[in-house]
């Protein structure tokens, strides 16, 4: 099969005009940041925090924005206690 073609990794970041400018390509990096989360707090509580922030991006949100909506998502479903605790993990 070989090598993915999606980056995991802003350095890796595809910046070229093939594939809408790597739409698909550079999923891959907020894939990986999904599942390391997802990891860390459960899988549940992942969801509920992208889910969360995804609703409120524009069609021509970039990474940085989208970052930006994820820790906003995770302050205030911490702060309004909307986040599973016993599922959490240190």
């Amino acid at each position: 099969m070989g090598k993915d073609p999606q980056s995991d990794h802003m350095k890796d970041l595809y910046a070229g005009t093939d594939d809408n400018g790597g739409v698909h390509l550079n999923s891959g990096i907020m894939n990986k940041a999904f599942y390391l989360t997802a990891r860390r707090i459960e899988t549940d509580n992942a969801f509920l925090i992208w889910y969360t922030a995804l609703q409120k991006l524009w069609p021509t949100a970039k990474f940085n924005d989208a970052c930006g909506q994820i820790v906003k998502a995770s302050q205030d479903l911490v702060k309004d206690k909307k986040l599973k605790k016993e599922h959490r993990k240190k």
